[in-house]
């Protein structure tokens, strides 16, 4: 009776409000069509402490290949003049005051395998043998320290009295090689390949 009685606009306001489904959260939490909030696995693989940046760049000149190969080459004729000359120094010492060219010649023989090595790595790359060389001889990883270091090396062939000339030689090359790279660096930087050295 009370609802016949009452005005029609309260009594459609009443109906549509006690028929009207409660609203839903469509962006919420438990909402079916909420994107999922797992996480994605990345596909990026985790870096090496071996790995070397040799990555091409649009400044590099074509022929960067050609001086590469050229320093390597080059290098590897050092390394084998070092070792040389330091087993022909450990072989000529006859005497007890030869100890002296004996420990010379010997330092030769490590110095130069160490660098043959090295170069060896980047022809053949082997991730146990670049890695070991970056942990203990990171410097050749850089132009300046293997610039130092066949200066250093060049320096040390002058101590050898036996093979003199060869001694001399070899000197004169390794350190004009040592000191030619360094200085080429400086004035074509693009010509080298910049690597990574290791990280612990």
């Amino acid at each position: 009776m009370a609802d016949e009685e009452a005005p029609s606009w309260l009594r459609d306001g009443t109906t549509s409000s006690s028929t009207s489904a409660p609203a839903t959260n469509s962006g919420g939490y438990f909402s079916r069509n909420s994107q999922s909030t797992a996480p994605i696995a990345s596909s990026t693989a985790p870096t090496s402490n071996y790995s070397s940046s040799s990555a091409s760049s649009p400044d590099d000149p074509p022929y960067k290949w050609l001086i590469r190969y050229s320093f390597l080459i080059f290098n590897l004729g050092l390394a084998i003049m070092m070792c040389a000359c330091g087993a022909l120094g450990v072989a000529n010492s006859t005497s007890v005051t030869d100890t002296g060219v004996v420990f010379v010649g010997i330092y030769m023989l490590i110095f130069g395998a160490i660098l043959f090595l090295y170069e060896i790595a980047q022809i053949a790359p082997c991730s146990a043998l670049d890695l070991l060389l970056k942990r203990n001889f990171g410097f050749l990883y850089g132009t300046f320290g293997k610039g130092a270091y066949l200066l250093f090396m060049g320096i040390l062939a002058f101590g050898l009295s036996t093979p003199r000339n060869l001694a001399i030689g070899t000197g004169v090359v390794v350190a004009f090689g040592g000191v030619l790279q360094c200085l080429l660096f400086l004035y074509r930087p693009n010509w080298f390949d910049k690597k990574e050295k290791y990280v612990p």
